[in-house]
């Protein structure tokens, strides 16, 4: 206490400057950097206790805990851990190329907030309901020029979905290359932007465009649902070709979970991506895995154009080509699905 009463903070005698100011640089924690508003908050709450009990400990601890924290190893670490954070966790986004999403609000942060051009594989651990991710996926997939794997991923074309207004009326969002997110695209606050409802068909042509810039996609997991005759027309038209279009894919699981009035248009989206992959492929695509599809409602035509792409697929020559061909789960087997 000084002499007037007021009780001050204990002072550290006798200590060096540079080790007070390296004890309190190591106690200040800055989480402005960090995107996990959870572990902001434990981490605050650490560091709040931490002072708490500094503020009231004998000057003698004080002492020893801050000859500590200037220990040379001691601050090569504390360097390294926030080298690492800032490289992991910089304020444009979250810089890891592998990501595996456990929620579907993890993976919609994960589409808007990641470093596009650093982004490899993004492998979410379900199918989670699109309804939760599938606006940022129509925005930002264009973005992922570098990735290599996507899926499992589930696109209901009869979701409802609440997008930015500027989302709906245009795709610029999912054109653009960088990991910079538009405000109005990346960061839809209900409160400042007005929010349109869509079906997931009407992001169809998004998702198509930004597929076509997946250049270097290997490996895709991916199912489509469809009820109504517009959602697959537009899926077996746009859609399904735009995926045939990725030259570097290797290997291709497209489940088509679709009513028996759809399948037929289906099959002929089946036929056109088929017939894209032989065009633009070179020979890549390896595995082609196709499920739940209505063959017995397929064309004549439609079949043709199908054997005549998988021969081209599996006749590349040099190795190359397609080695393995799944049908799994036909519809109507009863009807004929199997000889078809």
């Amino acid at each position: 206490r000084r002499r007037g009463g007021a009780r001050q903070h204990p002072r550290l005698w006798g200590l060096p400057q540079e080790i007070l100011a390296a004890s309190q640089e190591m106690l200040d924690v800055d989480s402005d950097g960090c995107k996990n508003g959870a572990i902001a908050a434990a981490g605050a709450a650490a560091t709040a206790s931490l002072k708490s009990f500094l503020c009231q400990a004998d000057p003698g601890l004080l002492g020893a805990l801050a000859g500590s924290l200037a220990a040379s190893a001691v601050r090569q670490l504390s360097h390294s851990c926030w080298e690492v954070q800032t490289t992991l966790c910089p304020r444009g986004g979250i810089c890891c190329p592998c990501l595996r999403p456990r929620t579907p609000s993890a993976l919609a942060s994960a589409l808007l907030r990641c470093v596009a051009p650093q982004l490899r594989s993004l492998k979410p651990e379900e199918d989670f309901d699109s309804s939760a991710f599938l606006p940022e996926l129509a925005a930002h997939l264009g973005a992922f020029t570098h990735l290599e794997e996507l899926g499992p991923l589930c696109i209901d074309t009869a979701d409802s979905l609440a997008v930015p207004v500027t989302r709906a009326i245009s795709s610029h969002c999912g054109t653009t290359g960088t990991g910079a997110v538009d405000e109005a695209c990346g960061r839809a606050d209900a409160a400042q932007v007005a929010l349109r409802i869509v079906t997931a068909r009407s992001l169809l042509p998004s998702l198509a465009d930004g597929f076509l810039r997946c250049r270097q996609l290997a490996d895709l997991d991916l199912t489509i649902r469809c009820a109504d005759l517009p959602s697959a027309q537009a899926t077996a038209e746009l859609f399904m070709p735009a995926l045939g279009s990725c030259p570097a894919l290797r290997s291709l699981r497209l489940d088509l979970d679709a009513t028996l009035a759809c399948g037929g248009l289906l099959v002929t989206g089946i036929a056109r991506l088929c017939q894209r992959l032989a065009e633009v492929g070179g020979g890549q695509l390896k595995s082609l895995s196709l499920g739940y599809i209505w063959w017995s409602e397929a064309s004549d035509e439609a079949l043709n154009q199908i054997h005549d792409a998988l021969s081209s697929l599996s006749n590349m020559g040099d190795g190359r080509g397609l080695r393995q061909l799944a049908v799994r789960y036909p519809q109507d087997q009863e009807f004929g699905a199997l000889d078809c």
